[in-house]
């Protein structure tokens, strides 16, 4: 029982953390702000949108189906029910609804984290290790598969380093 208890809370934490992918880039941009290095948001937002339209770019060549639409009821756990709702309604009002391969939303957290990086490290790490509950999300949640998710942390960190090669 208290294994599926914290099974249970860290699938709940990491269903959150998906879902916390939209606040996570005005965020850190605000960061940006606070840390008074506004005038590098040009810089930030030149990265991350690289990373995310890279992920949109391919999506007419490479069309899948998120795991969740495709697998057996009770294949597989699933996070608390609230959450889960919430999360699947914000996808069916807000997303473009299809699967990206690499993972949009893991690309733009990476991404994100990657450039406050040389900025501020210690406010890096909270985005970073947010971009990896929110990669850990988008598997265990079942919205990509494992390869959207590394792929998508891979191009998040190639938008960083071709834009720092510039």
């Amino acid at each position: 029982m208290q294994s599926h208890f914290f099974g249970g809370a860290l699938l709940t934490v990491l269903e959150a953390a998906y879902l916390f992918c939209y606040p996570t880039l005005p965020l850190g941009l605000v960061a940006l702000y606070l840390l008074h290095r506004g005038r590098e948001a040009d810089h930030y937002w030149s990265v991350v949108t690289v990373a995310a339209y890279a992920c949109y770019g391919v999506l007419p060549f490479f069309q899948t189906r998120p795991p969740r639409s495709i697998e057996k009821p009770g294949g597989v756990t699933r996070p608390p029910p609230a959450v889960r709702r919430f999360n699947v309604w914000v996808l069916r009002r807000a997303s473009i609804h299809a699967n990206t391969f690499p993972s949009a939303h893991v690309a733009a957290s990476t991404a994100c984290g990657l450039v406050l990086l040389p900025v501020a490290p210690a406010v890096a790490a909270v985005f970073l290790a947010l971009a990896c509950c929110v990669a850990s999300g988008a598997v265990l949640g079942r919205y990509h598969y494992l390869a959207d998710v590394i792929l998508g942390a891979l191009v998040g960190s190639a938008a960083f380093l071709i834009e720092r090669c510039l």
